[in-house]
């Protein structure tokens, strides 16, 4: 992960890429809505990320993850800059509401994976989720790569 995120290394995410296809096509088909038109959303990287890299990690698994039932998408962008990097989990778990907002890319759909990169807290997927909620009824997933311990 350091080599994708921080050390511009674009295609590392491909390694574990079979690993994340087939946990989604358990999801979709374990929650019975293979056959549903949904979103595999991401949320773009902060504009601090942008000194760090040029391109967006989580963009390009969406993109080879997509399907004809499941169109990726930024439906969701951070809208407060903060660095989590460096507050305790308690700060970065309370610091995230209202930091995230729908972008023009957000549409209606039957279901929504929610793709993230990192889970560590759950602050981020939580507050995305609400959001989409917020806005539809249609059940909110999140399927991540990592995941702290």
């Amino acid at each position: 992960m350091q080599a994708w995120k921080f050390e511009n290394d674009r295609k590392a995410y491909r390694t574990f890429l079979p690993f994340v296809r087939k946990r989604l096509d358990h999801l979709l088909q374990e929650e019975d809505i293979i056959h549903q038109t949904g979103l595999l959303a991401y949320i773009g990287s902060g504009s601090s990320a942008a000194s760090i890299r040029n391109y967006q990690p989580v963009k390009d698994m969406a993109g080879e993850l997509q399907g004809r039932n499941l169109q990726a998408c930024a439906p969701l962008k951070k809208s407060v800059v903060r660095k989590q990097s460096g507050e305790n989990r308690k700060n970065r778990f309370f610091q995230v509401r209202n930091s995230i907002q729908l972008t023009e890319e957000y549409r209606v759909a039957q279901y929504y994976v929610i793709l993230e990169d990192l889970f560590t807290t759950g602050a981020t997927a939580n507050e995305a989720s609400r959001i989409l909620k917020k806005r539809s009824a249609a059940p909110v997933f999140v399927l991540s790569l990592f995941m702290a311990d």
